[in-house]
């Protein structure tokens, strides 16, 4: 039970980390970025075309490193609920270990998050 609260804590926080960096917004530039690219002619200033190629990769890069971290911490949840359920007290060592694993991942993900978007 205490490793389901830890880990339902983790998502919440994750969750509140990925709306405070509008990833929905961010997707919704993704698509737009993507779209642009497809036009007829994008290439044709290659110095702008680069530019945002750019953009789009870092932006592509924070959406894919939270939405990961996203899948990871449900994931995660669901394996300690599944487990509980079943009675099943064999994978707490493992389960702590993917959790202190996913606590480390997220606060370097933070820290490169908010250090790239202030470049």
């Amino acid at each position: 039970e205490d490793l389901k609260q830890e880990s339902k804590t983790l998502l919440d926080r994750i969750n509140g980390i990925v709306e405070r960096f509008d990833l929905v917004s961010k997707e919704s530039t993704i698509t737009l970025l993507e779209k642009e690219a497809a036009q007829p002619g994008y290439w044709d200033d290659t110095r702008t075309a680069q530019n945002k190629m750019r953009q789009l990769g870092r932006v592509k890069e924070t959406v894919d490193l939270w939405r990961g971290l996203q899948r990871e911490s449900t994931g995660l949840l669901e394996l300690i609920e599944l487990a509980i359920l079943e009675g099943d007290l064999t994978l707490e060592e493992e389960v702590q270990a993917e959790l202190d694993n996913l606590k480390s991942n997220l606060a370097q993900s933070t820290a490169t998050t908010i250090f790239s978007q202030n470049l």
